[in-house]
């Protein structure tokens, strides 16, 4: 994510207390923290809801929608293949009573 180091992390820990000041240091770090945890919180939401998104009516309808052309098209599928090779056999059966 940031890959710092332990070195960089001193170095901005030492900075912080210098700017910042040891009195003040716990109450920026408890502010962080809160920050990065409605962060975490608000992504966590926001995936939960792309996630109600995903399973509404309209795209379970889309689904069944597909589903149902695909077994269609395998059902034509396999009627073309039995009429070509019916149509094959009868063309071979023609030629070898010649």
């Amino acid at each position: 994510m940031l890959d710092l180091g332990w070195s960089e992390i001193m170095v901005i820990g030492a900075i912080a207390i210098i700017v910042i000041g040891p009195d003040e240091m716990p109450k920026v770090i408890k502010t962080i923290t809160n920050i990065f945890s409605k962060i975490k919180t608000f992504s966590n939401d926001f995936r939960g809801a792309m996630s109600d998104i995903a399973n509404q009516e309209d795209y379970n309808e889309v689904i069944s929608e597909l589903k149902k052309t695909n077994s269609e098209l395998e059902k034509n599928i396999q009627e073309s293949n039995l009429s070509i090779y019916n149509a094959v056999e009868d063309e071979y059966n023609n030629k070898k009573q010649l």
